[in-house]
């Protein structure tokens, strides 16, 4: 049941809007942030509690008090008027948070807690490629073997590798095996394995039937190593190809989603630090010139000091910048 939190959302929207026609723009941010963060609070501390592991639970615990304990300390900037009833800000927050707390749902923590599971079509295909894969681990095969076009099968990898993160190493592996499939093999199924009798005459030690062995290696019991050697020439050729498309597909990827987390990194460090600064040292714009200074210092301060919070919390996650 997640109508609780929409309504809530709406609430608080509509909330922030008659703030900031009233009071000013100050206000109704104080409201949108606030009821957001308490929550996303409420929510994330009941998926990490409920359906995380161990690090989980602590860090989810630790990461709610402090989100809960920024926006209490926000929440004094404005106040609700819901039925002819006054709630201030720090009370609107916790009735977010109880909402967040109660009313999130496993479904609705899945898609932030855990990698969501590829559509069934994708994973098909991907299915009967590891098969493949799997079973031949180094025979060259038609490519009318794979379970869809070379290109579709492309396509899937990329896909998955955006939505997966966690299936990003063998999504890459999966993506070069299709070197190994060629157009014009055929039925034959190409591979590099001597013959048993081979291996096992060049264990008895004995020369002459290895000597003979060679022999009929060039005539037509070796026709299948031949052709695997031909093939494999064809193989690694598109495997080199394979291997470019993929870095560039990487990087482009890479600096896709590096451009939209750092425009939306940038313009929450603005907002907070904007609201930081304002509930610090309240201006407006009828104030004198040199207050409307102080208080641009003080914002830029505390641009630098979320700047440092967030990359703080970085690294304790991460452990690098």
């Amino acid at each position: 049941m997640l109508w609780p939190i929409y309504a809530y959302l709406i609430v608080s929207v509509a909330v922030a809007v008659s703030a900031a026609a009233k009071a000013g723009w100050a206000p109704g941010l104080y409201a949108v942030v606030v009821s957001f963060l308490c929550l996303v609070a409420g929510g994330g501390l009941k998926a990490s509690l409920w359906w995380g592991d161990k690090a989980q639970k602590i860090g989810g615990a630790v990461v709610a008090a402090l989100v809960v304990a920024l926006a209490q300390w926000l929440a004094g900037g404005f106040s609700v008027l819901l039925i002819g009833h006054h709630l201030d800000g720090s009370l609107w927050g916790w009735i977010g948070f109880g909402i967040g707390l109660v009313f999130t749902n496993r479904k609705l923590a899945a898609s932030r807690t855990a990698p969501s599971r590829p559509m069934d079509s994708s994973a098909e295909l991907l299915g009967k490629l590891g098969e493949l894969m799997e079973r031949y681990p180094t025979a060259l095969l038609d490519t009318s073997r794979l379970p869809a076009p070379k290109q579709k099968m492309k396509a899937v990898i990329k896909e998955v590798w955006l939505r997966e993160p966690a299936l990003r190493g063998q999504l890459t592996h999966a993506y070069m095996h299709l070197s190994q499939f060629q157009d014009g093999i055929g039925d034959a199924v190409l591979d590099c394995v001597l013959p048993r009798d081979t291996v096992t005459t060049a264990t008895a030690k004995d020369l002459d039937a290895l000597r003979q062995q060679a022999i009929e290696m060039t005539g037509p019991k070796g026709e299948n190593f031949r052709q695997w050697i031909m093939w494999s020439k064809v193989s690694i050729s598109e495997m080199e190809i394979l291997l470019q498309e993929w870095r560039t597909f990487e990087r482009e990827a890479v600096h896709d989603m590096r451009g939209i987390v750092y425009i939306l990194a940038i313009a929450g460090v603005w907002i907070l630090a904007n609201l930081l600064a304002q509930r610090l040292y309240p201006t407006y714009q009828s104030d004198e010139y040199h207050k409307r200074i102080a208080y641009r210092v003080i914002y830029l301060a505390m641009f630098f000091v979320v700047c440092g919070v967030l990359a703080g919390v970085w690294w304790l996650f991460t452990g690098q910048f």
